[in-house]
């Protein structure tokens, strides 16, 4: 059944089951489906406002042009979604019982976080009443018994909108053997490693920076001698010896010991916030 045209609200609590539309274009502000579950858009067009959809179960939309605000904004991850719902509990078999921290909007399918939590471990319930979620009951299995425990919950129904996320996001960093002939174990964003001498490197970034404005963080593996280390930016030495403002295309930096001799680590690494 080839449609080629739908120009108002004349789906509503269906199933759409077969190749129904194809190389067609949908102008309505609205279709109400409760389930897509074939190869049911294809090559087509979106123009209206919104789209509400219970179900996807198929290669639902292919090559496909959305063009309009169709997704409210709400499932878009804010500040606080990125950050998470914190909270302390204890923790036994597949429950955690809440003693501090606000859980009222937490909601099944939240992804928790904690030191003795599995990965991929979600909400399954959780009492209710009372609002405060403090009862709750998680897909794995949690490893012992323990008290006080720091747990954080994270929406698995968001969207990260680069706006929001982008600027916590780590713009580049590396991890690189300091010693000998300097090489790159692993890194993102990060071209190459300049040996300046000893304890001294120069990061220098694949994809510029948008300005100088950057954070830089530093760790490395002492030094044997007295164990302890410290890194510091130099920036770009002229010449003369004058310390220029550090590059968006790259940074240097110097690691020395307590006893402020430099020296080069087997494992250091540097990553930069902007």
């Amino acid at each position: 059944m080839p449609i080629q045209r739908i120009t108002s609200g004349i789906l509503a609590d269906g199933a759409i089951v077969a190749t129904d539309i194809a190389n067609g274009s949908i102008t309505g502000p609205k279709l109400g489906l409760t389930a897509i579950n074939a190869n049911n858009i294809v090559n087509a067009t979106i123009t209206g406002d919104k789209v509400a959809l219970a179900s996807l179960s198929g290669n639902v939309i292919v090559a496909n042009t959305i063009t309009t605000n169709l997704f409210s904004s709400t499932i878009y991850a804010s500040n606080n979604d990125i950050l998470g719902i914190k909270a302390n509990g204890n923790t036994f078999s597949n429950t955690i019982i809440i003693f501090e921290g606000n859980t009222s909007s937490i909601s099944v399918g939240d992804i928790v976080v904690g030191s003795n939590i599995a990965p991929n471990t979600v909400v399954l319930s959780f009492n209710s009443p009372p609002a405060n979620r403090s009862n709750i009951t998680v897909s794995n299995s949690l490893a012992g018994s323990n008290t006080n425990t720091a747990i954080s919950f994270y929406s698995s129904r968001k969207i990260l909108s680069p706006g929001i996320a982008g600027p916590g996001l780590c713009k580049a960093w590396v991890n690189f053997n300091g010693t000998g002939a300097v090489q790159i174990r692993a890194a993102y964003n990060v071209s190459s490693i300049t040996d300046n001498g000893t304890g001294n490197y120069t990061v220098n970034f694949a994809t510029a920076m948008p300005d100088v404005n950057y954070g830089a963080c530093y760790e490395g593996l002492a030094d044997n001698a007295d164990n302890n280390f410290s890194a510091d930016n130099v920036g770009t030495l002229t010449t003369n010896g004058a310390v220029q403002t550090r590059s968006t295309t790259a940074i240097r930096f110097n690691v020395k010991n307590s006893s402020m001799s430099s020296f080069d680590p087997a494992t250091m690494s540097c990553m930069i916030f902007r």
